[in-house]
């Protein structure tokens, strides 16, 4: 078995090693956990994506309260005769 030494790439921390005390191992790279756990964080949204969100709820919104004002009329009609 050759004598190795996994470092990860991201960050250099040593991953596993064998046990020997030589100084002439073969160093191989992978990912530790840490980073490995970093790559998944969750991405947060854009300016631009929430602009548009806000616009989104805007239309809504201003749908909702038309349609308010068209009810409250319908009643006070329904209400004067």
């Amino acid at each position: 078995m050759a004598h190795y030494i996994t470092k990860c790439k991201e960050c250099d921390t040593v991953i596993s090693q064998c046990r020997c005390p030589s100084l002439n191992k073969v160093t191989n790279y992978g990912t530790c956990t840490n980073c490995k756990a970093a790559a998944f964080d969750i991405v947060t949204p854009s300016e631009q994506q929430l602009l548009r969100e806000a616009q989104a709820r805007e239309i809504y919104l201003r749908h909702q309260i038309s349609q308010l004002h068209t009810r409250i009329e319908e009643l006070e009609k329904k209400n004067a005769k």
